[in-house]
């Protein structure tokens, strides 16, 4: 009685007892016993790494043994098939020392959780949005080779995660580029380790497709011209099987806004069975109406393809006048030609107007 430390003295429950995380042994025995099963055969170390804790020794085999056995998750024959397979993994895996007695801790070297120390500790103490994604993105590159890396560091990088899912939705109608790239690396994070989660609420915000469906307008176009040429593709790809039937009509709409490499990838995403005539024709009056840059319609100029249905309504000679007309309302203006400008210039001057009117003319 009075004592902290007394077994039936519930008072002293918030002091003597540790919440577990879901993704711990004990909890997931109670909660998602079939996920264990799953879980304790597609990846055996994964078990091992969700009881290790900071400066305390790892779990024994027996102790494992009462674990999985005891409750009914493996039976004892599958036990031995189990385990005999799990102390292969470690003995693989430089890191563990794999113990050759039953009541043997298994040993775990901290130096393995140097990299994700290191991002919780630049991420947490850097400032700008956009320097916290270039730690996670310096993180990734460093542990892709070696996913080894990140054992026993799951708390981590879901503190990282749900940092990162606030940012995100705080920064979503601001900066179209910088949380598309935080989208990437969120998901990247949740699938480089399997005991790394995210709650609900921060998968909804995590979504990247669902972040695609919802731009419109200048925000899509801000994001198509924002991003570099691997996250663009990536992006088009995306919309193009989320929207099958719109993504290109869309990405129509916002060539005005787009720059010459957003419409290279347009082309090289538009798949020659889907694309409508109406949307050859759509290319066309704005090429007619002159809503072009002159980069943009550089891009056009130099991709053009008669056998493309994107083009199919679009003559050579009806690039070359739309490209006169650009020039023409350029030279209407005082100081040097815009190197957009002058590009255009050489691509149909010289040989290569004879090109554009012989080659591409039907």
């Amino acid at each position: 009685e009075g004592k902290p430390s007394h077994e039936l003295k519930i008072s002293f429950a918030v002091d003597s007892l540790k919440i577990l995380p879901k993704t711990h042994l004990a909890a997931m025995r109670m909660l998602d016993p079939d996920g264990l099963a799953r879980l304790a055969w597609e990846r055996p170390l994964a078990i091992v790494e969700s009881v290790l804790q900071p400066g305390q020794p790892g779990p024994t085999p027996a102790w494992l043994e009462e674990q999985l056995v005891g409750n009914g998750t493996l039976t004892p024959a599958d036990w031995k098939k189990w385990w005999a397979t799990c102390r292969a993994e470690l003995r693989k895996d430089p890191r563990f020392d794999a113990p050759t007695r039953k009541t043997q801790a298994i040993s775990f070297q901290a130096a393995a959780s140097s990299e994700a120390d290191r991002l919780d500790s630049v991420y947490f103490n850097t400032a700008s949005f956009g320097d916290k994604l270039k730690a996670i993105e310096s993180f990734i590159r460093t542990v892709e080779s070696n996913p080894n890396q990140v054992v026993g560091q799951h708390q981590k990088l879901s503190r990282v995660i749900s940092d990162l899912a606030q940012r995100v939705a705080h920064h979503k109608k601001k900066d179209a580029a910088l949380t598309f790239q935080a989208l990437i690396f969120a998901n990247q994070l949740l699938e480089m380790h399997q005991l790394t989660h995210a709650t609900e609420q921060e998968a909804e915000v995590l979504n990247e497709n669902q972040y695609l469906l919802d731009l419109e307008g200048d925000a899509l176009a801000d994001l198509i011209d924002g991003v570099n040429s691997s996250l663009r593709r990536r992006i088009l790809q995306r919309l193009s099987i989320l929207r099958p039937d719109l993504w290109l009509d869309q990405c129509l709409e916002l060539v005005p806004l787009l720059g010459a490499q957003a419409f290279e990838t347009i082309l090289e995403t538009a798949c020659s069975d889907a694309v409508p005539d109406h949307l050859a024709t759509r290319l066309l009056s704005i090429i007619r109406q002159n809503e072009v840059s002159p980069e943009t319609l550089l891009a056009i100029v130099r991709n053009y393809r008669p056998d493309h249905p994107l083009f199919g309504s679009i003559s050579g000679t009806e690039l070359f006048q739309a490209s006169l007309r650009v020039l023409q309302a350029g030279t209407l203006h005082d100081g040097p030609a815009p190197r957009g400008q002058k590009r255009l210039y050489d691509a149909i001057s010289g040989p290569a107007l004879q090109g554009l009117i012989e080659g591409l003319s039907p």
